[in-house]
């Protein structure tokens, strides 16, 4: 699949066809895109959690209050630790943080499009929920 048929067929999906299993293998050579988003000072600051626990994704979809995550095989958390970023930028390393998350999660989202997965960005979440988030 080319570029331009990627981000014209990305969407997001709170409605997932549950088929088969997507391939492990498919989800880490996604994550293994997202890695190659550009960042400030190329300073790596992205961190991936996949979650394939059923409790787990349960957990989740409950911090996040929106019932269809509950529906997928994985989910992939995508975090930013702005230490190094701040240090070198200061108050510039906090948008920094945000705007290589941003490009890293659509790098993700591009290569899942490709591989015939389907995604959806969750953004509304209780922050102090998923940082404290233990085993359930």
């Amino acid at each position: 699949m080319d570029v331009d048929k990627a981000i014209k067929e990305r969407h997001c999906v709170r409605k997932f066809k549950i088929e088969k299993k997507p391939n492990y293998r498919e989800i880490i050579s996604a994550v293994e895109s997202a890695s190659k988003a550009p960042l400030a000072g190329n300073i790596y600051c992205i961190k991936y959690i996949l979650v394939q626990d059923k409790a787990k994704i349960s957990a989740l979809a409950i911090a996040a209050q929106q019932d269809f995550i509950e529906q997928v095989d994985y989910v992939i958390v995508v975090c930013c630790d702005k230490k190094e970023l701040v240090r070198s930028y200061y108050k510039r390393g906090e948008i920094y943080s945000k705007q290589g998350a941003g490009a890293a999660i659509e790098n993700l989202f591009l290569k899942l499009t490709e591989l015939g997965l389907s995604t959806c960005w969750v953004g509304a979440f209780s922050d102090e929920t998923v940082k404290n988030f233990k085993n359930p």
